[in-house]
Parts: structure tokens; C-alpha cells; sequence
């Protein structure tokens, strides 16, 4: 499996760039962390979403998939772009691409059926329990 390197595949020449791409994937780690944090606080500790049971579960499904992605991988991103090259190594490379794949599969297939039971409650409204 080829390592990836950020400076082929981003094409960094400057260090301008380089601090722009890691100002924005520091933006992005922040806010991936603390609204999926916040989501999950709220809906686990205080039960402050009040929605269908079902839609709840879904959705902290839903953050901690994407918690899971910005953690395996946008921060080793962040550090290789630091570094200017891969530095954790190739099992981590590995994991890495494998959290990737599974995380955005399970993803999609969460958005999927989140969509799916609101739309079933669109359709029986009077079926349905909070």
C-alpha cells in the first residue's frame, strides 16, 4: 500500500499554502468535534432533542461516525501536513483508509435511514410514538 504524500497530492509549493491548508483542517477538526460533542451531550446526558426515539439514535449514530472519520482521518492529515510527509506509518495508513471506507459507508447508510423514517412518519403520522 503507497503511503500517501501530501506534497504530490496536494501539490504544495509555498508554505503560504501549507498554512492555509492546515488553518482549515484545524477549522474543520474543531467544529467536527465540538458539534458532534455537543450533539451527542445533549441527546445521551439532558435528552434536550425531542424527537422520535428512533431519530435520536440515528442521528448519535450519525456523530459518532463522523467523530470517528475527523479523528482517523483529518488529524493525521494535520500532522502530515506539518511534517511534510507520512510519519505514522503504514499500519496506521492502512487503518486509516479502512476507518475511511467503513465510516462513510455506515454514514451514508445512516442518512439513508434517517431519511427513510421520516418520511414513513410523513406518510403515518398517526402510527407513530414519541
Amino acid at each position: 500500500m503507497a503511503i500517501p504524500n501530501f506534497n504530490e497530492k496536494y501539490k504544495i509549493t509555498n508554505t503560504g499554502e501549507r498554512y492555509l491548508l492546515i488553518i482549515y483542517l484545524i477549522i474543520v477538526l474543531f467544529s467536527s468535534l465540538i458539534g458532534d460533542t455537543i450533539i451527542l451531550i445533549a441527546s445521551v446526558r439532558y435528552n434536550a432533542i425531542k424527537l422520535n426515539k428512533f431519530i435520536v439514535v440515528v442521528m448519535q449514530h450519525i456523530a459518532i461516525c463522523d467523530l470517528l472519520l475527523s479523528m482517523s482521518f483529518i488529524l493525521p492529515s494535520i500532522v502530515s501536513v506539518i511534517a511534510e510527509d507520512w510519519i505514522l506509518g503504514d499500519t496506521f495508513a492502512r487503518f486509516r483508509f479502512f476507518v475511511q471506507d467503513v465510516s462513510t459507508q455506515a454514514n451514508t447508510t445512516l442518512i439513508c435511514l434517517l431519511t427513510t423514517s421520516k418520511l414513513l412518519l410523513l406518510k403515518f403520522p398517526l402510527q407513530t410514538q414519541h
